[in-house]
């Protein structure tokens, strides 16, 4: 029966009553004859008592299209559609309706439809639900009926189901279970028949949800604490103050113990200090200049240069080598040191001639 009513609660909305009549809130809410008058707080959260009796007399008449039964209240928003039904018999129907501006329904035949390209449904295999981690089953007239696709990371898929109920618990924090996307995300999915509640995160809405958050740190981690009052002992503006690590807040020590500089006590703790030199260390590493050894692997020995058949050199005498970040053609007849020192581009040469060059 819980389950039956969370489920209702989820594709309908809470139900209220008032008086002798019960009303799911968005039976209400996406009725065509009926305007929101009240404030929040009044009658069935904006909706007052006299207009929802109002709507239950006017639309006795209207047969439904689906179950052939009055009290239908939504109507297909396409000029030339006529068609009226319950929110109910619209959902069983693959109907759809929006939860913004004119909150428009639609019927199964008029409803907006999601276009995607093929070959993020066609082209791979099974397909998962993100959220209930279920398959999702396509029919072939690309409808895409209850499920939702996700156009920010382009490869994920919902059940409407289960994005609705995402929707109810996250409220202002309504985004992408996997991207974390919200601005495109919400556009799709409120324009797509998902309800958005204006209002915070059901797991901020506990008592109490944070109450650890208010609670500081208050003991001294140092191997050896000198304080005569014990670990917990914080005195502020004094030895016995408890200085908090400055990376983490987790772990705090005593000036005395710490043996901090007393005008302005900063402390680090040894977790936090080992992770923070491995990272220094290694963007280092990855930064060292490189060697003369790296240059000279540039330059081509003379065993390795190309011969003809006749064991002879090629008739060019020119190689063209990178030193240090520039292209420079050197002729290998001549015997050449390369050598690459404090940064700077000092280049020997030693030829028949005993040049020397300044790259």
């Amino acid at each position: 029966m819980d389950k039956e009513k969370n489920t209702c609660d989820i594709k309908y909305g809470p139900l209220h009553s008032i008086e002798n009549i019960n009303a799911h809130y968005y039976c209400v809410l996406l009725s065509n004859d009926i305007l929101q008058r009240g404030n929040d707080n009044e009658g069935l959260l904006g909706f007052l008592e006299e207009d929802i009796k109002e709507l239950h007399k006017k639309s006795a008449d209207n047969i439904c299209v689906y179950c052939l039964k009055g009290y239908a209240t939504l109507k297909c928003c396409y000029k030339k559609c006529r068609k009226i039904f319950h929110l109910p018999c619209g959902i069983q129907n693959n109907s759809m309706s929006q939860f913004y501006g004119s909150f428009n329904n639609f019927c199964s035949l008029h409803k907006p439809i999601q276009k995607i390209p093929q070959k993020y449904y066609k082209s791979i295999g099974k397909i998962l639900c993100s959220i209930c981690y279920s398959s999702i089953k396509f029919d072939n007239s690309n409808k895409f009926d209850n499920v939702l696709w996700a156009p920010c990371c382009k490869k994920t898929w919902y059940h409407k189901f289960c994005i609705q109920k995402l929707a109810n618990s996250a409220g202002y924090l309504f985004k992408c279970a996997i991207c974390n996307d919200s601005g495109k995300f919400k556009q799709w999915m409120l324009r797509f028949g998902v309800f958005i509640p204006k209002r915070d995160a059901s797991w901020e809405l506990v008592p109490n949800a944070y109450e650890e958050l208010l609670f500081k740190y208050n003991k001294c981690d140092a191997d050896v604490c000198k304080c005569p009052d014990g670990r917990e002992k914080d005195v502020e503006s004094t030895i016995w103050q408890i200085i908090l690590c400055n990376t983490c807040g987790s772990q705090g020590i005593h000036v005395n113990c710490g043996r901090l500089k007393f005008s302005d006590p900063e402390w680090q703790c040894n977790i936090c200090a080992k992770i923070l030199n491995k990272n220094n260390d290694d963007y280092s590493k990855k930064n060292i200049s490189l060697s003369s050894n790296d240059f000279s692997k540039n330059i081509p020995s003379s065993s390795k240069l190309s011969k003809n058949k006749r064991g002879k050199r090629k008739h060019s005498t020119e190689v063209e080598v990178l030193v240090c970040d520039k292209k420079q053609k050197i002729d290998y007849n001549s015997s050449i040191v390369i050598k690459c020192l404090n940064n700077k581009e000092d280049f020997q040469e030693s030829n028949s001639n005993k040049e020397e060059a300044l790259l």
